[in-house]
């Protein structure tokens, strides 16, 4: 073997095992950024209604949220899941957080200007009907 064919070699393998410790580095500190948390609140002014948020960071981060209606005695139903377009932009009369309101004692409103996507959205549960004015989903 010539002495550039040993050379050609060395130099690739230094290269690959460079390329080795980058990817590992990277997967591991990507890893370390991985993490959810999540956030949940009452409806002001109405606590058989929870408005929870989840946020995930890593490689990539999302931040969904969702509407849960709570049955007593200790019964609780996701009724909708969606991809919030907080970090969109999007106009002035366009609301990206929700509001939620009884509209009588059998139905429950959940109004929304912009959402990134839905999840899920459960019409009827329990006997309440759910009603929604979703105005613009970014993806479908």
């Amino acid at each position: 073997m010539s002495r550039e064919r040993v050379i050609g070699w060395a130099v690739i393998g230094v290269l690959a095992a460079f390329a080795l410790a980058f990817v590992g580095v990277f997967w591991q500190s990507a890893k370390r950024m991985e993490g959810c948390q999540r956030f949940e609140q009452a409806v002001p002014g109405n606590s058989s209604v929870m408005l929870v948020d989840n946020l995930c960071d890593g490689i990539a981060s999302s931040d969904e949220m969702s509407v849960d209606v709570l049955f007593p005695p200790n019964r609780r139903v996701t009724v909708f899941t969606y991809g919030t377009a907080r970090g969109y932009p999007h106009r002035d009369d366009e609301a990206i957080e929700p509001e939620v309101v009884w509209v009588n004692s059998n139905t429950l409103k959940i109004s929304i200007g912009k959402v990134g996507y839905v999840r899920k959205r459960v019409d009827t549960v329990d006997n309440v009907a759910v009603v929604y004015d979703v105005g613009s989903v970014m993806y479908k």
